[in-house]
């Protein structure tokens, strides 16, 4: 079997939800007096599947948003119906039970002591800095100016100062620019989000603490083939990760990791006379996102998430190899976590985007340049049908 149609059966679905023939039907410029009934699934349907972005087809190559599998589907719906709380455990017996369980699994790939999972890496941040603010008593940040925008609105939130680095020329933090760290925190990349560079973790240990944005590329560990990519990762004190990048999830599911989880616990924890047990995190209501990991974990099983992620990377390769045929296109480098940086020559990049689908690439600057930006994460995208409509809208 391929592994496009290996995809194809790990990607099977509800037909409702994949025909692209929906009525256009408009929605009513006020709240309606009376209920429409049964008559608003037909005018949702119209409106959210009928004018989405698809990230399941074959020229979806642009963001860091994977297409998610069935099963995370049926598992939302339950969820939905359900209205878990896990500030309450006896609200969410089970989706406490099975947060707990996922993040005993993904702490063993990164040696952490335990965590939590919370709504998108921008809290897991915040939650990682805020806690190394408090244990260290740093109220200085370091991180390169490839970071993430939530390095910086953490920073805000907790009245911390920022110093941004510089970066070498593949978006990597230039340790030659660095002051002196040891009082500070600092925040080191796997996976920036524009070129997907990684940084270099010989620096962790120089700082008062070293918190690892793996957002992008943290879930590289659970292949081992790149896994080696993330080198040293294990001894940072804390870890972000976006299981709705390479993990496949619903928006929004994110995983804080700790080294020492006891002492982070003592900070982000909370107690209350309307709770029957310490509220941990910056989160108090929070939706039982463990259920729909456990469950796609469960489908996929490692060697599933591993063959997922070479094939990612393969495909990126695959795409790289073919543009650096093409006259017309300078690419910026080969790319290194699934992300590919390259312009055309013969016309502008905002020119030559708006002549293709608006799901094949997004665009970034980098290094003071206007760049169009591949990411890998489709695992149904089919990188030949890219590179025709590529070289098809160079030539007109």
């Amino acid at each position: 079997m391929s592994d496009f149609e290996f995809n194809q059966n790990l990607y099977k679905a509800v037909e409702f939800l994949t025909k692209k023939d929906f009525k256009n039907i408009e929605i009513p410029k006020k709240m309606p007096l009376k209920g429409l009934g049964e008559e608003v699934v037909e005018i949702m349907a119209s409106n959210v599947l009928g004018k989405a972005t698809y990230l399941d087809k074959p020229v979806s190559f642009a963001h860091m948003d994977p297409p998610t599998p069935w099963i995370s589907w049926i598992m939302a719906l339950w969820n939905a119906r359900l209205n878990q709380n896990l500030l309450h455990k006896d609200l969410s017996p089970f989706a406490t039970e099975a947060e707990e369980l996922v993040v005993e699994w993904i702490k063993s790939y990164f040696k952490m002591g335990g965590g939590h999972l919370c709504s998108g890496s921008t809290i897991a941040n915040l939650t990682a800095l805020w806690v190394a603010r408090d244990l260290t008593g740093s109220n200085s940040i370091v991180t390169s100016k490839a970071s993430h925008i939530s390095i910086e609105k953490a920073a805000k939130i907790l009245n911390m100062k920022l110093i941004k680095i510089d970066t070498k020329i593949d978006g990597s933090i230039d340790e030659k620019k660095l002051p002196d760290i040891k009082d500070s925190i600092l925040v080191l990349n796997a996976g920036t989000t524009c070129s997907g560079a990684i940084d270099n973790f010989n620096l962790i240990g120089k700082a008062k603490w070293t918190h690892i944005d793996a957002a992008y590329g943290g879930a590289l560990r659970l292949s081992s083939k790149y896994s080696s990519l993330l080198s040293g990762i294990e001894n940072a004190d804390s870890i972000s990760l976006s299981a709705h990048k390479w993990l496949y999830q619903p928006k929004d599911s994110a995983i804080i990791l700790f080294k020492n989880i006891n002492k982070a616990n003592e900070i982000m924890s909370f107690a209350s006379s309307y709770l029957s047990s310490a509220n941990v995190g910056i989160q108090g209501s929070k939706g039982a996102n463990g259920v729909i990991l456990l469950a796609t974990l469960l489908y996929f099983g490692r060697e599933g998430i591993e063959k997922l992620i070479n094939n990612s990377i393969k495909n990126a390769n695959m795409f790289y190899n073919e543009l650096i045929k093409i006259k017309e296109i300078e690419v910026f480098k080969k790319p290194v976590t699934g992300i590919t940086l390259f312009r055309p020559t013969n016309m502008k990049t905002e020119e030559f985007l708006a002549k293709l689908p608006k799901e094949m690439f997004s665009k970034c600057i980098n290094n003071n340049k206007e760049y169009i930006r591949s990411v890998a994460l489709n695992p149904l995208a089919d990188v030949d049908k890219i590179i025709e409509l590529i070289k098809e809208h160079l030539k007109e």
